[in-house]
């Protein structure tokens, strides 16, 4: 039962989709966005989204909060989710 509920937790730590919300920026609207930790090419595909026009990555990086659990012989690791705070570039 408990590593059933291991295995499960470790999946949707790795899965998902990326979010993004509008958040005051520097020079504006800038967009926080968030993406599963095994795939930051999500963060940017989101970025793309709400910048259609291209962004300027203003910070990024990743929670490094991290839950570590053994299983049998082995360990397995879940850790956050991606972050990225973009802003976007002027229309043409």
């Amino acid at each position: 039962m408990r590593l059933s509920f291991i295995a499960t937790a470790a999946a949707l730590a790795i899965t998902g989709c990326a979010s993004s919300t509008a958040v005051q920026g520097p020079n504006g609207t800038a967009y926080s966005v968030s993406c599963p930790p095994a795939n930051i090419e999500m963060c940017y595909a989101e970025a793309s989204k709400q910048c259609p026009s291209g962004y300027q990555i203003l910070s990024a990086g990743d929670r490094g909060v991290g839950v570590m659990q053994r299983m049998g012989t082995s360990y397995v690791l879940a850790r956050g989710r991606n972050q990225m705070l973009v802003e976007c570039k002027a229309k043409p």
